[in-house]
């Protein structure tokens, strides 16, 4: 269970910067306590510490995709918007998006979540969606372990 289904926590996001490199990592979906640096001559990671379920282990950051041993889920959200144009009605006619993974891509309309099941491969993914709003957003969930998902393009007719 995330923490954000639990009344009480305090920090629910680490966010990790590679200075050299500019790549960012989140990790979300439990109350972080503390953190520690360690260090030595070849390896340099941040030890964390949890309020909650994990109170009596600690953990650091890795490319496992898991949470302990549980895979974690991935979110991904691009909140609604009216594209500028508040008193018009957009048409998102459709999505491409290109995933390693298979995801579920959900289109979100006035408040209205529609989900589509995208399976993962190397060539760009076409999703019909052929449905009308004043708002439009897009998520993206998966619980693979590492997940690749880039470009995603709607289609979209504002009259």
């Amino acid at each position: 269970m995330l923490c954000e289904e639990q009344p009480g926590f305090i920090n629910n996001s680490v966010v990790r910067v590679d200075v050299r490199t500019g790549k960012v990592d989140i990790f979300r979906g439990v109350d972080v306590k503390g953190m520690t640096a360690m260090e030595s001559l070849h390896i340099g990671e941040v030890l964390l510490f949890f309020r909650g379920q994990y109170s009596t282990q600690m953990g650091m950051m890795s490319k496992s995709g898991k949470l302990f041993d549980i895979l974690a889920p991935k979110h991904w959200e691009c909140a609604e918007t009216d594209l500028g144009r508040p008193d018009t009605e957009k048409t998102v006619r459709t999505v491409w998006l290109t995933t390693a993974t298979d995801c579920t891509l959900t289109v979100v309309l006035d408040g209205k979540k529609f989900a589509y099941e995208v399976k993962g491969g190397s060539e760009p993914k076409k999703v019909v969606v052929n449905r009308r709003g004043s708002t439009v957003g897009f998520m993206i969930d998966t619980d693979k372990k590492s997940p690749v998902i880039s470009g995603l393009t709607a289609e979209v007719d504002i009259k």
